[in-house]
């Protein structure tokens, strides 16, 4: 089967007024341009094969027509930032299936998927906090379950949460599945209610996704079995492995998208969770709590971690569970030693409290202070944010505007740019027609 080469109609060249032919002479450039202007190529592309896009784009070659497939319903509140930051599933899809030879419709799968849905995207808005909402919402959560009772005591109020974030402009809904291991309910005495409470979870998670009305996600959380700022409680290698390993199991099961192993303070934990999420098959990222020196609370460097946790499955590192100020430093010491895609979701105001779970406050990290770190975030490499303990739906809602106005700022002033006329037309008014010929 022959490969498909490309046409491009009469247009406007997209990189002030420089055309793909231009690019040939610096491919390595050609990366950076494909990937900073309204070229949207998929990341991690060779710049050999750009070269080899480019040359057929500048010779004009005919073999594939394009047409858009833009098939998901957005509400008219809320797009995904991804589709507004130069997030172009057409063009995607067209390059994959002109070098892979895959259907239409295995394209369309792949495209769909969180994983190609965090590969092709600029920005990924994770939701704010589920157990501290609940708390602030009026629900009674103590330990040793704090908010994982509430799947089987509030399923309403744990679905209208996660319908609140996606209406905020959220991308995924990440399950309340924070304390749903037999050890934790073991210690409520009610055991054999574990499973039950993480498979009522996901459900509740996916009936919020179904309801959205958009392409979102829901993403399975498991934490750390002990104290999450406390790893000289972390248990031995055989109880992690007795509890992680199942539960991630069951979250898999239970239908989930991808995995969250997070607010992971010991590399062994780490290390443990990260094989058993791997050992789903599912996509996962694995977030850490750090401090500002760049190490995990037990004292290992990030970068070690980043290392003992590379799986197969693993799509990204995060970091969370911090106060700005702190999740920040940490940010900086991370960014020389892993080149993948990084996710930030820092606190918002108030404090953990012993009893209560958290104690919120009007002061500190306001919604103000997450939004303009988030875009700071953004700007140096950062993929994926979202809001940890102590941030509402609000905190969501005000960075996703923040994020489309942006974004539909940078389109209006690209397009008000003279450029000089050209033959050829951004990659995204490609049109895919559908078969290639054999």
């Amino acid at each position: 089967m022959p490969l498909p080469a490309w046409r491009l109609a009469p247009g406007r060249g997209s990189d002030g007024g420089a055309e793909p032919s231009d690019l040939l002479a610096q491919p390595q450039r050609s990366a950076s341009v494909l990937a900073r202007r309204c070229w949207p190529v998929p990341a991690g592309i060779p710049a050999c094969k750009l070269r080899q896009l480019a040359e057929n784009i500048a010779a004009n070659e005919t073999t594939l027509n394009v047409k858009p497939e833009i098939e998901k319903k957005f509400s008219t509140s809320v797009l995904p930032i991804a589709a507004l930051e130069y997030y172009s599933i057409p063009t995607v899809r067209c390059y994959e299936a002109a070098h892979n030879h895959w259907s239409s419709a295995q394209v369309r799968k792949q495209s769909e998927s969180f994983a190609g849905f965090i590969h092709n995207a600029r920005t990924v808005l994770l939701p704010g906090a589920m157990g501290t909402e609940l708390q602030r919402r009026g629900y009674k959560s103590a330990l040793p379950l704090w908010s994982a009772a509430a799947n089987l005591d509030a399923p309403g109020l744990v679905e209208q949460i996660h319908s609140d974030y996606f209406a905020a402009g959220a991308d995924a809904a990440i399950t309340n599945t924070f304390r749903t291991t037999p050890r934790a309910f073991r210690k409520a005495g009610r055991e054999n209610e574990a499973q039950r409470a993480l498979k009522k979870s996901v459900a509740i998670a996916l009936k919020a996704k179904k309801n959205a009305g958009r392409q979102v996600f829901v993403g399975g959380s498991f934490a750390p079995l002990e104290d999450c700022y406390r790893p000289d409680l972390v248990p031995g290698e055989s109880e992690l492995r007795k509890e992680h390993g199942p539960h991630a199991a069951w979250l898999a099961e239970s239908g989930v998208d991808f995995l969250l192993p997070e607010t992971v303070n010991a590399c062994l934990e780490g290390q443990i969770m990260a094989e058993a999420a791997s050992a789903t098959g599912l996509p996962f990222i694995i977030s850490f709590v750090a401090g500002p020196e760049g190490t995990l609370l037990d004292g290992t460097p990030l970068a070690e971690a980043v290392k003992k946790t590379d799986l197969p499955g693993r799509i990204g590192i995060a970091l969370n569970c911090r106060p700005i100020a702190t999740l920040d430093a940490a940010f900086r010491k991370l960014l020389p030693d892993y080149g993948g895609v990084i996710g930030l979701y820092a606190n918002g105001a108030g404090h953990p409290h012993g009893d209560l779970g958290w104690c919120f406050e009007e002061h500190g990290d306001g919604i103000d202070k997450f939004v303009a770190s988030a875009l700071r975030w953004r700007n140096a490499g950062a993929k994926i944010i979202g809001g940890c303990c102590g941030t509402t739906p609000d905190y969501i809602r005000a960075l996703h505007s923040k994020l489309r106005n942006d974004a539909a700022g940078q389109r209006r002033s690209h397009n008000a740019v003279p450029r000089r006329p050209s033959s050829i037309r951004p990659l995204q008014d490609l049109a895919y027609t559908g078969r290639q010929q054999g």
